[in-house]
């Protein structure tokens, strides 16, 4: 029946074993199975097997045929720890598959059912026991010094291709920087081209209004020529006019001076017979002098 085992520490809570069988078998192996559960995304070291035996420590490393030894939740999994001793019970075992993750198991009767080998003295056994080891860390040794090799031949290409491209990548970082320096160029020229096209709109502005404004001067010339024009025009035909009334002025004058010398060539005339005028000469007398007083007036006024 299996049991469920928690780690003495670490992942407590997280991880647990579930314990199906543990036992030594014919070929002098300790081979233990079982299913792990709560360890998803966990990286299992090799398997080690601590337990005490008639008072002496030891400590066994899983033998290699079920590596890799990862596991998967609620799968089986199995690892075997080369054991040929035929001792009393095991005590104190404990499986350990990763630095946080060490399950305790219960004890073993060992040597059950098999036939018992000459007991050899405890620092033989104990001796023999880390001879076993040493091997075995000597072969894993081996095996990984021959994987690390492999990986190294294999590497090799890459690494060449990877120089490749950080070679092909610095390539591209040079063309971007020359890319960037040449857009940065564009743009400024860009910019500079809209300034001066600005610049250019702002003159043709400048002349349209400064066309426009010498074409109003233009007709506001035109227009001062013509009121001068007509202003000399008027001038002149004002003169004319004053001229005129010069000469009705002058003619009156002296059709009064005419009429004042017959007046006192008629009185003189008549001195020695002096007469009382009739009221015809009186009519005519008066209607003389209105005439030239209308005349005085109109000249004083258009003077």
């Amino acid at each position: 029946m299996a049991q469920a085992l928690e780690p003495r520490s670490g992942a407590s809570g997280t991880v647990f074993f579930e314990l199906e069988s543990l036992e030594q078998t014919a070929a002098g192996r300790l081979e233990l199975s079982g299913r792990w559960f709560g360890v998803r995304g966990r990286r299992f070291v090799r398997p080690t097997l601590t337990f005490e035996s008639d008072g002496q420590p030891y400590r066994l490393l899983a033998d290699l045929e079920h590596k890799p030894w990862f596991a998967e939740d609620g799968s089986a999994w199995t690892a075997a720890f080369q054991w040929d001793a035929d001792r009393g019970p095991l005590d104190e075992l404990e499986l350990s598959v990763a630095p946080d993750i060490a399950i305790p198991l219960p004890r073993m009767d060992g040597g059950a059912g098999r036939q018992r080998r000459q007991r050899r003295p405890r620092s033989d056994a104990y001796a023999a026991s880390l001879r076993r080891e040493l091997q075995a860390i000597r072969q894993e040794v081996a095996d990984e010094r021959r994987t690390s090799e492999r990986l190294r031949t294999e590497l090799e290409p890459l690494r060449e291709e990877v120089e490749a491209l950080r070679a092909e990548i610095e390539r591209a970082r040079d063309e971007k920087v020359e890319s960037d320096a040449a857009l940065a160029r564009r743009d400024a020229a860009l910019a500079r081209l809209t300034e001066v096209e600005a610049e250019r709109d702002e003159g043709h502005r400048t002349l349209e209004r400064a066309a426009a404004e010498s074409a109003e001067l233009g007709r506001a010339h035109r227009q001062a020529v013509i009121d001068r024009d007509r202003a000399l025009s008027a001038l002149k035909q004002m003169r004319a006019e004053r001229d005129v009334d010069a000469d009705v002025r002058d003619r009156a004058l002296a059709d009064r001076e005419t009429a004042l010398l017959a007046s006192r060539t008629h009185l003189s005339w008549h001195g020695s017979r002096w007469h009382t005028p009739s009221w015809t000469q009186r009519l005519l007398a008066i209607a003389l002098l209105l005439a030239v007083v209308i005349v005085l007036v109109v000249v004083l006024h258009v003077g």
